[in-house]
């Protein structure tokens, strides 16, 4: 469904001859990834661990968005955690760190669509290391501009995620990735207009 919609978008650029290019689409591997990753259970190793550290305090030292205070205490922990962390330090590490890049939303929206749902899910190219992949939206998005930068190919729609094309202007939290993102990404992924809702037919019930 999320190629299809990188073939929509493109597709419907008005006053533009570009083409989707199934050439460069072909030339990588692909997958499905979190758009924001809450957990970083799949990480057991120490160098794992470390360049997840690494990518998170980067992020996190530039956050402008926290307290302060609550900021320098968890980059002091990362500082700290040095070479000799193991598995549990980790992950309570990971879990405080995780948190701090992710709103908290009591909103109607915020139970609509999951972490786990398809608006958490883009394009993105497979043999990125581990630690990535396990990344919070804001390390995602500062490599995202990084590979856009360097020319890289980024599928049209996974670039527009990451640039917040989906949500409202008056709603946008650049760093972040909430409810109201989802939302708002699932409702493009389903219109009709600038979607693939015009390829999805109706669930008829069984009798």
């Amino acid at each position: 469904m999320l190629l299809l919609m990188n073939v929509e978008t493109v597709r419907r650029m008005k006053d533009s001859s570009e083409r989707y290019s199934f050439r460069a689409y072909r030339q990588q591997a692909w997958s499905l990834e979190h758009i924001h990753a809450q957990h970083a259970e799949g990480l057991t190793r120490l160098d794992q661990w470390r360049e997840w550290l690494r990518l998170h305090r980067q992020a996190l030292a530039d956050l402008p968005a926290i307290d302060a205070a609550q900021r320098e205490a968890l980059l002091h922990r990362i500082d700290d955690a040095g070479d000799n962390i193991d598995r549990p330090a980790f992950q309570r590490l990971a879990r405080d760190v995780s948190v701090a890049f992710t709103l908290v939303d009591a909103s109607a929206q915020a139970g609509s669509h999951s972490v786990h749902s398809l608006a958490n899910l883009a394009l993105l190219a497979s043999g990125h290391d581990s630690a990535l992949s396990n990344a919070v939206f804001e390390v995602k998005r500062q490599r995202i501009l990084e590979l856009d930068r360097q020319g890289a190919y980024i599928p049209v729609c996974t670039r527009q995620v990451f640039l917040k094309y989906y949500t409202d202007a008056d709603a946008q939290q650049v760093h972040f990735w909430s409810a109201q993102d989802r939302e708002a990404y699932m409702n493009a992924i389903l219109s009709p207009e600038g979607g693939v809702g015009a390829y999805l037919q109706t669930e008829v019930p069984l009798s």
